[in-house]
């Protein structure tokens, strides 16, 4: 088995690369030390590879039983309104 990274690998670096682009460098590197660290750090900190491959939802914020009141509107449909 090869040393190299697989082509995915490497893309999945590019993209981690990619989305902190422009970022301060000095946190970088104690971003990446922490995400070395184990697998749930690595997933916290390379969320935007997941939210990336999510389809479009039209349901945003915090859906819980708590804060769902749901409602029929003018249009028959229904709506959840967003928390802050």
């Amino acid at each position: 088995m090869s040393n190299q990274p697989s082509q995915r690998s490497s893309d999945v670096i590019d993209a981690i690369f990619g989305n902190n682009a422009g970022r301060d460098p000095e946190r970088l590197t104690l971003k990446y030390a922490k995400m070395a660290q184990s697998p749930f750090i690595f997933l916290r900190g390379a969320c935007h590879l997941f939210y990336d491959h999510l389809p479009y939802s039209r349901l945003f914020g915090d859906i819980t039983i708590g804060s769902i009141s749901s409602a029929k509107n003018s249009i028959k449909t229904l709506s959840y309104p967003r928390r802050n």
